[in-house]
């Protein structure tokens, strides 16, 4: 009798699966590995956590770069709204003072020369004398620059100066934010875990690869 039969197969090969993608799986900045949640050969899905890293020290890395911004962002704040009242007070009373003692040792000086000129003194000591001279005209002339500076306000280009601090400070402050929202490390596809190359509790380098994932085979 003649009738349709439905006959099967098998054919066998030799070869090697491999996965359409491979990645290799790394935290931005260095520190402890707090843990990693896959063993190698693990089926992962995509948006599951695979290793966590301590971020005490990077909270610490920002609490710094915030204070530095913030100390920036203060001066910039003071050289635009321009000296207040007290700063200008207080350095007028620093030029008080120096003018005072600037008088006192030019008095000084002016008997200790008619000393020297009469044989009373040494040279050491005529030489002293002007020395203080000297040094007391530095401080009073640059007390009254100060004070100039506080009434004037500050240049132009000094504030173009503190805004450009400003702009790296926080700079700086969001890269390391970035690096903080980097401690856990996700994944992005389906696929299997080829790969463990670090273990909890190790100190890794940034960027150097604890996990290789690989996509579900084709």
């Amino acid at each position: 009798e003649v009738k349709e039969e439905a006959a099967v197969s098998e054919l066998q090969y030799i070869g090697v699966v491999t996965p359409e993608q491979i990645k290799k799986l790394s935290f931005k900045s260095s520190g402890k590995i707090q843990s990693i949640k896959v063993s190698e050969g693990q089926k992962v899905k995509k948006g599951q956590t695979l290793a966590i890293i301590d971020t005490k020290d990077i909270g610490y890395s920002i609490d710094a770069a915030k204070a530095a911004k913030d100390a920036v962002q203060a001066q910039y704040d003071k050289a635009v709204k321009g000296a207040t009242e007290e700063d200008i007070k207080i350095a007028a009373t620093n030029v008080s003072k120096a003018e005072k003692a600037y008088e006192f040792a030019k008095d000084n000086y002016e008997r200790a020369q008619k000393l020297y000129d009469a044989g009373g003194l040494s040279k050491q000591e005529i030489d002293g004398a002007k020395l203080e001279l000297d040094i007391r005209q530095e401080e009073y002339n640059a007390a009254k620059t100060l004070l100039t500076q506080i009434k004037n306000g500050s240049r132009e280009e000094d504030i173009e100066y503190l805004k450009a601090q400003i702009d790296q400070a926080d700079t700086d402050l969001n890269y390391k934010k970035s690096i903080a929202s980097d401690a856990v490390i996700v994944s992005d596809m389906d696929g299997y875990v080829m790969n463990v190359m670090s273990k909890s509790g190790e100190i890794i380098g940034s960027g150097y690869p604890i996990l290789i994932l690989g996509s579900s085979t084709n």
